[in-house]
């Protein structure tokens, strides 16, 4: 079976280290989520990146549940980590096409950001922010970021061990959402309101 570096395997790539996980020595993917929209997503970058198919989702107590077993395509995958400690951009993804880059960054912010848009006293709190534990992966999407002329800035470590990466500002925001977006509906639609809310 062949495989490709694509913008699909980046994309699966990004929701396996995102909200996923992989057993190199049982040969299997696993992928959890909230949002049925980005279930979804991840079926399809699975099917369009490497023809596999699986059962549909499994409901589980706090999210939903997907899963298959392939040897091939862990072999395929075994030089890339995706732990949270150590995963990393792709080397495919860094040095390709524009496509390559929007896919990942938007599948791993659909996993793992959080966008705020909260009402205070003077004006709103607006922001997309990710926290982690890796901070080399976290400098990474900041770069990759900055490709797109999207700033960010990184604060921590965060209780000895976390790092936060945070977009805000009208021009940042407004550009991740013309350039980057989200899959999930919920967070789109929560970028576009925070947006739509300043002055012009």
């Amino acid at each position: 079976m062949l495989f490709e570096l694509n913008e699909h395997t980046a994309r699966f790539i990004a929701h396996v280290q995102g909200d996923g996980c992989f057993s190199s020595d049982r040969n299997n993917f696993r992928y959890f989520n909230k949002d049925l929209d980005l279930i979804e997503d991840f079926r399809k970058a699975t099917v369009l990146a490497f023809g596999i198919h699986f059962n549909k989702p499994y409901v589980g107590k706090t999210c939903y549940h997907v899963g298959f077993r392939n040897k091939q395509l862990a072999i395929f995958l075994k030089k890339y980590s995706f732990s949270s400690e150590t995963w990393a951009i792709p080397k495919f993804v860094l040095e390709g096409n524009d496509s390559l880059k929007v896919a990942y960054l938007q599948a791993f912010f659909d996993d793992e950001s959080t966008v705020t848009f909260t009402k205070r006293k003077e004006g709103y709190n607006r922001s997309i922010a990710i926290q982690l534990i890796n901070k080399n992966g976290i400098t990474q999407l900041q770069k990759l970021l900055a490709y797109f002329g999207i700033n960010s800035k990184i604060y921590g470590p965060i209780r000895g061990k976390y790092f936060e990466l945070k977009i805000m500002g009208k021009n940042n925001l407004t550009e991740f959402y013309d350039k980057i977006n989200f899959v999930s509906v919920s967070k789109k639609m929560k970028l576009f309101n925070s947006i739509s809310t300043y002055q012009h």
